[in-house]
């Protein structure tokens, strides 16, 4: 918000608890608009756990963990497609994504125009706590549009991406030369 004040920024947050820490930091920031729910590929109401033995993070909620019952939280999904139009937007500069595990049930539900159109992605795939991970299958979904970047420690199984648009790919690459 500081860097592009202009910028109208749309945050989803489907756990209840994470939203109100959502509102309290946004808050007095006019350009940021926090929705409380999260996006999908369909409505729904699901219940997300958080993965592994620790419960402190409060981030890591998870439709695909196998966390304990302690763990859960009934949140709102909403179709990404439903939320575009009622939104009325028509194009995304910037998606940051990390939804621990959903990341290409997501990205999939896109329309395909506005997702080809968006200069750049970042976030996190994860393959822990997941029995099937998607991770590739994101990759696989943004490589005809985007030159993606994968940031992957030997040992760790969640990893950073950043994709750039490849039409933009030379811009990029003079701005971050004169930096």
């Amino acid at each position: 918000a500081h860097l592009f004040p202009r910028a109208a920024i749309h945050a989803f947050e489907p756990i209840p608890a994470n939203f109100e820490l959502l509102m309290r930091n946004t808050e007095g920031l006019a350009k940021i608009f926090p929705h409380p729910f999260g996006l999908g590929p369909s409505d729904g109401q699901f219940e997300l756990r958080i993965g592994g033995a620790s419960t402190a993070n409060q981030g890591g909620y998870s439709l695909f963990a196998n966390g304990s019952p302690e763990t859960k939280a009934v949140a709102t999904i909403r179709d990404v497609r439903g939320v575009l139009a009622e939104l009325n937007v028509a194009s995304i500069d910037i998606i940051k994504i990390d939804t621990e595990g959903a990341e290409f049930s997501i990205l999939s539900a896109f329309p395909n125009d506005i997702l080809k159109g968006v200069s750049w992605l970042y976030g996190e795939l994860h393959t822990e706590h997941i029995d099937e991970p998607t991770d590739f299958k994101v990759l696989d979904l943004l490589s005809p549009f985007f030159y993606v970047g994968v940031y992957k420690p030997m040992f760790k199984r969640n990893y950073s991406f950043d994709a750039c648009r490849k039409d933009l790919h030379e811009k990029f690459r003079r701005f971050r030369r004169r930096r």
